[in-house]
């Protein structure tokens, strides 16, 4: 969490939406090379190619699912023991996108797990810090997509 990577099997990374193409290129079980930026150090990684997880069946809706989609175009609902166990985090998972999380690539099924620089580990939390953001500009959300944590940018609204 948190590192800038560079390029992947010396293919240079301009643009967060570059590496999961030259990742789902690479076949499962293979060595790749990383470099990236850590603490404000360059480095160089050596990592095994995993195979992407199947998604998780649909659930039931929660009672406490938020009953409208909160400003930033999101529904969440509380995340089930068995998956935060599996994940090994807290969170909010997504069971509907509109507006400006759909923009940002969020997906419904996305877990979040921080929101502007805040852990999300509850909807009360989770509401809380939505209506903390700044109106006009971009927050980071950090998402779990099957068990890949990723950064993506969510401009909130103005209001």
């Amino acid at each position: 969490e948190g590192d800038i990577i560079l390029s992947f099997n010396d293919q240079s990374i301009d643009l967060s939406s570059d590496l999961p193409h030259l990742v789902g290129r690479a076949r499962p079980d293979t060595e790749a090379r990383l470099e990236i930026v850590r603490d404000g150090e360059r480095k160089h990684l050596d990592v095994t190619i995993g195979r992407l997880a199947e998604p998780e069946s649909e659930q039931r809706v929660s009672s406490q699912t938020v009953p409208e989609p909160s400003r930033v175009g999101l529904q969440v609902e509380p995340l089930p023991e068995n998956v935060r166990e599996r994940l090994g985090t807290d969170g909010v998972r997504v069971t509907a996108v509109s507006g400006p999380a759909a923009e940002a690539g969020i997906r419904r099924g996305d877990v979040i797990t921080r929101l502007n620089n805040r852990e999300i580990s509850s909807i009360e939390v989770f509401n809380t810090v939505v209506d903390e953001l700044p109106p006009g500009r971009s927050v980071p959300v950090l998402i779990l997509r099957g068990e890949t944590p990723t950064f993506l940018p969510l401009r909130v609204p103005e209001e």
